[in-house]
Order: structure tokens, then C-alpha cells, then sequence
């Protein structure tokens, strides 16, 4: 399950406020058309995807967690990491479906703050989970 997340996108929940005033000129204020060259339309189609008519449901780790349970789902691994500072072998196809520990609500919360600071701020997380027959 991919979803955004709670903290993560408040970086482009803030860029979403001045959008109303700065409208074009809000690509010198989004990382990514900064630092990637487009035509004009896909530059305005970008705008306004982010800033001008999204539609966004966020969530935090908790809140799928708790979804898990009460439907049943084992809960195996999160991106980024419900447990804080865990490293992660991104040559995923033979770890990405073993089970990691939930870890703590800290452990959660750090986890997602970190997605602030992060040079990819898109804000997504993805809660992997089996649910048994």
C-alpha cells in the first residue's frame, strides 16, 4: 500500500498556500522543476498537479498499521523503515516480503519526520502485508 504521508508532504503543503498568490512563479519555489528542464506545458501541468487541484489523502504509519490489524493483515516491512536509522538492502527481491519488526511510536514518528529533511520530500510511504488464508 503506497500512500502519502502525514508529515512528509508538509514541505508541499506550505508551497501549496503561496501557490494561490505566486501562480508561474512558483516554479523558483518547487525542487523539482528547479532542478529538471521541461517545455512550459508539462512545467504548468506539474504546477498544478501539486499546487493547484490535488486531491490528497494523508495518512501516517500508525493509522495503516492499525488498518492492518483490523483486517487481518500480517504487517512485513515499511519504506521508509518503521523502525528509525534501519538500513535497508535495496536489492529488494529476495528480502522486500521478509517481516521486519513494527518497531515503536517513536520509532514511527522519527521515521516520518525524517521524510522532511529528506532530498526526496514526495512525502510516500509503502506498508507491505500479507493477509493469510
Amino acid at each position: 500500500m503506497g500512500l502519502y504521508n502525514r508529515y512528509g508532504r508538509l514541505k508541499t503543503l506550505m508551497r501549496r498556500r503561496l501557490f494561490p498568490i505566486l501562480r508561474e512563479r512558483m516554479a523558483t519555489v518547487d525542487p523539482y522543476l528547479r532542478s529538471h528542464e521541461m517545455a512550459l506545458q508539462k512545467r504548468l501541468s506539474w504546477l498544478m498537479d501539486q499546487y493547484g487541484n490535488p486531491h490528497e489523502s494523508l495518512h501516517t504509519m500508525d493509522e495503516v498499521l492499525d488498518w492492518f490489524d483490523c483486517s487481518g493483515v500480517t504487517f512485513l516491512r515499511g519504506f521508509p523503515s518503521t523502525v528509525f536509522g534501519s538500513s535497508f538492502d535495496w536489492d529488494y527481491r529476495h528480502t522486500i516480503f521478509e517481516p521486519e519488526k513494527r518497531g515503536t511510536r517513536l520509532d514511527r514518528l522519527l521515521s516520518q519526520l525524517s521524510q522532511m529533511i529528506s532530498d526526496t520530500e514526495g512525502g510516500l510511504f509503502i506498508m507491505i502485508g500479507r493477509k493469510d488464508t
